[in-house]
């Protein structure tokens, strides 16, 4: 594994097609996190934002057979590497500075 990828994902759906739909709202989910694990990796250098929303909105409607969806905004997309994570385990590297409110003067 080299990381992991936090999403923030809004789909607006053709109001028709979304209470018309037989999918359940986790099946959605479950699928929305399954089309994320196969768009590009942010790292790889032909990563490109627009094609990705595009690809979230074509792969959504392909699985739930509608045009149900027709734009993806992405408010949150972060690529977080193993490395990155593995910084906020070493405290000579990542140290976090914490005040105990029970030592404070009243």
């Amino acid at each position: 594994m080299k990381g992991y990828v936090v999403a923030e994902v809004s789909l607006t759906a053709n109001d028709e097609a979304w209470h018309g739909r037989k999918f359940p709202t986790m099946e959605m989910s479950d699928q929305l996190m399954a089309t994320l694990q196969t768009l590009p990796v942010m790292a790889d250098p032909n990563f490109d934002l627009k094609e990705v929303r595009a690809g979230i909105v074509a792969k959504m409607n392909e699985r739930f057979g509608a045009e149900a969806f027709y734009q993806a905004v992405l408010a949150r997309l972060e690529f977080l590497s193993v490395a990155d994570i593995e910084k906020t385990r070493n405290p000579e590297i990542y140290r976090v500075k914490s005040t105990s409110i029970a030592k404070q003067p009243a």
